[in-house]
């Protein structure tokens, strides 16, 4: 099966401590949970997934310093944005809707230095996909906010130059079936053509009997 890896196009952390700043342009992007939470955001053009089938997505991004420091065990929830947002425009003030539907909650260790953490987004890309969306927004909080000790992973965000990556494996998605249904034919027994323009692809021509019939085509007919 094919695998691509995507970019971040855009990222970006809002922080309930500074409600109406943007932290866009910054170099890293931080989960926090404490008394003043911070939560990431992560987009990605994801146009050329449209019409396919996902097997499996990674969210993968670089750790590079916690608190508590190099002994962070947390649980993240990460859910897929649903409303506008932009890098430069985005703040915890004016954050985006999200969608709960398949959200997920995972474990992360940071034991220091620089590491990977990986985040299953499958079904939301798959949503996004199916809704015929051309960009997948992503935002990562802790799984309990308002922690009574201060709880934040720090990770690099695209302008350090390593931005969060989107792992897919997909395949092509089967091509839509459309049925039609022949009554009679000018004579019992002799096939009709049937001719059908696909839109943007080959021509689709068959030949049938009377009776009902399913015919694969690329994409939209016209008949």
């Amino acid at each position: 099966m094919p695998t691509v890896t995507l970019l971040a196009i855009e990222d970006a952390e809002i922080r309930e401590s500074a409600p109406d700043t943007n932290f866009g342009t910054a170099t890293t992007i931080i989960v926090q949970s404490q008394t003043k939470n911070m939560r990431a955001l992560i987009k990605f053009n994801i146009s050329t997934l449209l019409g396919k089938s996902i097997q499996g997505a990674e969210l993968r991004c670089i750790a590079s310093y916690s608190n508590p420091m190099d002994n962070y065990h947390r649980d993240h929830l990460i859910r897929r944005t649903t409303g506008i947002w932009s890098e430069t425009g985005v703040t915890w003030n004016n954050k985006p809707v999200v969608s709960d539907l398949n959200s997920n909650v995972s474990h992360h260790d940071y034991l220091g230095g620089t590491e990977t953490e990986i985040y299953p987004v499958a079904a939301m890309l798959q949503d996004a996909v199916n809704e015929g969306k051309t960009e997948l927004g992503l935002m990562i909080q802790d799984n309990v906010e308002y922690a009574t000790s201060l709880n934040y992973l720090e990770y690099y965000a695209k302008e350090r130059g390593s931005p969060p990556q989107l792992v897919v494996t997909y395949t092509e998605a089967p091509p839509p079936t459309h049925t039609i249904s022949i009554n009679s034919s000018p004579v019992t027994g002799v096939p009709v053509n049937l001719d059908a323009s696909s839109i943007g692809n080959t021509p689709v021509a068959q030949s049938v009997l009377e009776g009902t019939h399913t015919v694969s085509v690329p994409s939209e007919v016209q008949t």
